[in-house]
């Protein structure tokens, strides 16, 4: 027999947007008597509510990122030499630099743990509650130069926390890509991090943008409240490479 009170109960979780004590395969009868005190039960299933609320929050967030989620800061090896320290890494935690609205780049050789380190801060802030997501330099140019085409993914990118752009500095751009990476860096300066790696001094990144005063412009946008990561040595990847035979 249906217990009417369990009934009205869900019904009231459902309209408050309380999932999952809504469902009924959520046993309220067998919840409640685990504890001593009604103040104890609804503690219970309002903790357990916010925890599955805030796990699907987070999952959400990650599926829209685009981050590698394999690569953490826990997975990181200070002990491979790329001349970031210990307490740089601690600095890049702490996420106060995400609250002031301030940009970092990772500047150094190919191979020597930019990417990594760009997806492990993304990876760790999504965990501490922030949005994020995370580009190769094409897809980016891609998709502000066909912002009209993608306005709703151009305005999630605005209403994020952080966006990280991998690989600046690979290969020349159009001019009609510098207008349009300079546009969304204006509109997103002061209210998104930006997070960079890049291969090439900043002095050089008219290699890249192709035009002296908008390359000017763009980095004096990027640098003005940022903190310019160098790494360096020889390349991970060569250094660890494996014969196929």
């Amino acid at each position: 027999m249906k217990n009417k009170l369990e009934d009205k109960i869900r019904e009231i979780a459902e309209n408050l947007g309380l999932f999952n004590i809504s469902k009924e395969s959520y046993d309220l009868k067998a919840v409640s008597t685990s504890f001593s005190n009604n103040l104890e039960f609804l503690y219970e299933i309002l903790r357990e509510e916010l925890y599955l609320r805030e796990t699907k929050s987070r999952e959400k967030r990650w599926s829209r990122s685009r981050l590698d989620r394999e690569k953490t800061f826990e997975n990181y090896d200070l002990k491979e030499g790329h001349g970031i320290k210990e307490d740089r890494i601690f600095a890049i935690k702490d996420f106060d630099w995400v609250q002031q609205k301030s940009n970092i780049i990772l500047k150094g050789p190919t191979g020597t743990g930019k990417t990594h380190i760009a997806n492990a801060i993304g990876n760790l802030a999504i965990i501490e509650g922030y949005k994020v997501q995370f580009f190769q330099f094409d897809l980016f140019l891609q998709r502000i130069v066909n912002a009209d085409r993608n306005a709703t993914k151009i305005e999630y990118m605005k209403e994020c926390d952080i966006i990280i752009i991998d690989e600046v500095g690979y290969l020349p751009i159009e001019e009609e890509e510098a207008k349009a990476f300079f546009k969304i860096v204006n509109e997103l300066n002061a209210s998104v991090s930006i997070v960079i790696t890049t291969n090439l001094d900043l002095s050089t990144w008219d290699n890249i943008f192709r035009n002296e005063f908008l390359t000017r412009t763009i980095v004096d946008r990027l640098t003005y409240h940022c903190q310019v990561i160098k790494t360096s040595g020889a390349s991970y990847r060569l250094k660890h490479q494996k014969s196929i035979f």
